[in-house]
């Protein structure tokens, strides 16, 4: 199914592939054979009349651009990879001469400048806010009486820390920092603020060797460390190992991160084995809407016990909620701090996070067809323009394909599905696509290539903007009904043979 559009920009966007009905691979010759076959189509002079003649003229101009865009390799390059915005986004400037090579280094020259405008006026804002919670009580009962049955365990906020820095680029090179702090901890409070200049000397400072880093990190001041530290990082695995040699503390520690890119999900585990402590962790962080991610990790140690870390991100904000749960290695404790925030996850995900998110996106779906109900308006007249100029072609095609028994549309809607409606789609959020499907029809065949939006497709529009929609045919071939239901980026092929 084609997965819901972000922004507006996608209706905006045409797919020059889609309105010739070729692969993204497709070669000269097959673009200059599906433009010759739309041009005895919707040519203005195979049409009579000053009505049929105006609609014909936008149709024809839509495809021969789209043939002239992809029939030169300079400019068929640059759509490719940045759409109809790098045609209008500078390349004017580019000389055809150039290479294709040479003219993504241009285009991107032109957005780094860009960029690089944007980066002189842009801060980094970040922010931290961390608050420790103390329910050892609930597990390790030191003052319990024996005489006393009921028992409510205490709960202390042991610690709260607040940390906000912004920086400002002000060369490529050279970066002010501001920042502070302000902690309270058993009663005690300090804060303090920081303005930090970092030069970057040179791009030859560090070294990366396919996906491993290595860094060697000196640290001086009250405790003084020498740490080396080794990085794996891919697309679905980071591996971090560290050994620290330093007064008073030295440790090796190493740790794995799994990412899994479908479900927008990482699982994490890591041990720290050290002169003072042994730490084990295991934990797993969760995107929850767009910008916000929740985490939660259960951290095993000795002498720390067992702390309960909740982690949610928003943004460039970060709070944290480290829970000590108790001061020694209790299973009780490693059980309830595992299992109540998956089951407390999962229940508030479930009541709250999926119905706020579903009424949400019908929110922002209303909006955006409310917003582009002119532009929605506009492609539902050029959709009905292309049907009415293609009957000509279509009546001749429905006679050839009688004649031999072959490929006819009987039945043919595009849109959001729906179990509950009669013809199997939601009332008012589809559309008749039967005629333009038959005119694309060729020696008994239908080919509609892969990736290509079929809203792209001449005598299409889009009946439900920011929805996934499907395509719903049934045909008859070879005097036998056949029917077929598929994604908005689906290929086609019928009959299915």
């Amino acid at each position: 199914m084609a997965a819901p559009m972000e922004d507006n920009e996608e209706l905006v966007q045409e797919d020059y592939y889609a309105w010739l009905n070729v692969d993204r691979k497709a070669s000269l010759e097959e673009i200059n054979n599906a433009f010759r076959r739309l041009s005895k189509i919707y040519h203005p002079d195979k049409h009579h009349g000053d009505p049929e003649k105006k609609k014909a003229e936008i149709m024809f101009s839509k495809i021969k651009k789209a043939h002239e865009v992809l029939s030169d390799k300079h400019t068929r390059t640059i759509y490719d990879i940045y759409g109809e915005k790098g045609l209008e986004c500078g390349m004017e400037l580019v000389s055809k001469t150039k290479s294709p090579a040479e003219i993504i280094a241009e285009y991107e020259r032109i957005q780094r400048e860009r960029e690089e405008r944007r980066l002189q006026q842009r801060t980094n804002p970040r922010g931290t806010i961390t608050i420790g919670i103390d329910a050892t009580d609930v597990f390790d009962h030191y003052d319990l009486d024996p005489e006393n049955e009921s028992f409510i365990p205490y709960f202390e906020v042991s610690s709260m820390n607040l940390s906000q820095s912004v920086e400002a680029p002000l060369t490529l090179n050279d970066t002010v920092t501001f920042g502070g702090n302000i902690e309270a901890q058993n009663g005690n409070g300090n804060g303090n603020m920081l303005m930090v200049w970092k030069r970057l000397l040179s791009d030859k400072s560090w070294a990366e060797f396919g996906n491993v880093q290595g860094r060697l990190v000196w640290s001086a001041g009250m405790t003084t460390a020498m740490s080396t530290i080794i990085v794996y990082d891919s697309l679905k695995r980071h591996a971090v190992f560290t050994v620290q040699i330093g007064i008073p503390n030295s440790f090796v520690s190493l740790s794995y991160t799994h990412k899994f890119q479908e479900d927008d999900a990482r699982v994490r585990g890591a041990v720290r084995v050290g002169v003072f402590s042994t730490i084990l962790e295991c934990g797993v962080e969760k995107k929850i809407t767009e910008y916000s991610t929740l985490g939660a990790t259960m951290l095993v140690g000795v002498p720390t016990g067992v702390t309960l870390r909740i982690k949610l991100s928003r943004g460039r904000q970060t709070f944290l909620f480290p829970i000590h749960l108790s001061d020694h290695l209790m299973p009780s404790a490693i059980f309830y701090g595992t299992a109540v925030p998956f089951m407390l996850y999962h229940a508030v995900k479930i009541l709250i996070i999926k119905p706020y998110l579903q009424e949400q996106k019908k929110r922002d779906i209303e909006k955006k067809q409310e917003e582009n109900s002119e532009i929605i308006h506009k492609k539902k007249m050029e959709a009905e323009a292309a049907i009415h100029l293609m009957q000509e072609t279509v009546q001749r095609v429905i006679k050839e394909e009688n004649e031999k028994s072959g490929l006819l549309i009987v039945k043919a809607l595009y849109g959001k599905l729906s179990e509950k409606s009669q013809d199997g789609f939601v009332d008012g959020k589809y559309i008749d696509v039967a005629v333009p499907l038959q005119c694309l029809i060729k020696n008994s065949s239908l080919l509609i290539p892969e990736k290509n939006s079929k809203t792209g497709i001449l005598g299409f529009y889009d009946p439900c903007l920011g929805e996934e929609k499907s395509l719903y045919i049934r045909y008859k071939f070879r005097n036998k009904l056949h029917h077929v239901t598929l994604g908005d980026c689906e290929p086609l092929k019928i009959p299915l043979k």
